[in-house]
């Protein structure tokens, strides 16, 4: 559903010096994408290292600065050695204008490194919430040591993150903007699926508190507590006189769910709802015998 790129982390050296460089997305940013869609009830069951998350909607709230010494960072890794922590943070900005699907986020940090030695040199530069509130806090991370940059007190150094989101979503109405997890909409209220493509034809919606979320793995939760619909041209089972126990090969509901709706609620206005759609082929669906899933996946864009 949901992809995440970072474009770029530019490094202010001077007026006219920028070190430009590119983070790694760690599995907790994953996961917070999915985090962020979902009704705090919900969210907290199905991803408890962030029911203390506060603010759901900055991410990457704090930077964090290693001097000298390396670490050993993994798309697992919830948090980081480090020297020093940003500023309060100075910015974090929308560029509308790469269009409704994709979204480019610009978050501005500043640094106090005047307790630093010149020739201290830069080894790591990490981004994610506010550690004294979260301790698995790290959602990216990227290895200064290879740049072989050192401290020098005659310089101000300030940061530029550059990420990209973009949705397979299609907006149906509620606005004239793309959706953006945690930025765009706000919270889950239903999924309902459609008889027809492009959220069309007749519905049958489920109010996200009578579905069960599931943790599958990294930016990944599958969504159970459906009707058994068709997905397929085809039917579960070839025959009912070969194989008849309901148990085994339950009838299914309806004609063929062509695509699914989601509806949202604003976040500053608990008034306002968002529908968005997603046709059935661009959606990850599946059946374990007998039950119908949705899974609901954030991942790194290639």
């Amino acid at each position: 559903m949901f992809k995440l790129e970072n474009k770029r982390i530019d490094i202010q050296l001077s007026k006219d010096r920028t070190l430009r460089t590119k983070n790694r997305i760690l599995d907790n940013y994953l996961d917070w994408i999915i985090f962020s869609i979902l009704p705090r009830n919900i969210g907290d069951t199905v991803f408890p290292k962030f029911d203390d998350f506060g603010n759901a909607f900055l991410p990457l709230e704090s930077a964090y600065m290693k001097f000298n010494s390396t670490q050993t960072i993994t798309d697992s890794s919830t948090s980081m050695s480090y020297d020093v922590k940003s500023n309060t943070l100075i910015a974090s900005n929308i560029d509308e204008e790469i269009g409704d699907a994709n979204k480019l986020i610009t978050t501005e940090y500043v640094f106090d490194l005047s307790g630093r030695t010149n020739g201290d040199s830069f080894e790591g530069l990490g981004f994610g919430r506010d550690n004294s509130v979260v301790s698995d806090y790290l959602l990216s991370f990227v290895d200064l040591g290879i740049t072989q940059k050192e401290y020098n007190s005659d310089i101000g150094y300030a940061v530029f993150r550059y990420d990209e989101i973009s949705t397979i979503e299609t907006l149906i109405s509620g606005g004239d903007v793309g959706y953006l997890p945690g930025h765009r909409f706000g919270t889950l209220e239903s999924i309902s699926m459609c008889f027809d493509t492009n959220g069309g034809g007749a519905i049958e919606e489920y109010l996200v508190n009578d579905l069960t979320f599931t943790y599958v793995s990294a930016g990944k939760v599958a969504v159970t507590g459906f009707d058994n619909f068709y997905i397929e041209d085809d039917v579960l089972y070839p025959a009912t006189d070969l194989y008849p126990a309901t148990d085994l090969y339950p009838t299914q509901k309806g004609e063929k769910i062509k695509s699914v709706k989601f509806r949202y609620k604003g976040n500053d206005d608990a008034v306002t709802k968002y529908e968005t759609y997603i046709n059935i082929e661009d959606l990850d669906v599946g059946y374990s015998n007998k039950t119908m899933s949705i899974n609901l996946i954030a991942e790194r864009s290639e």
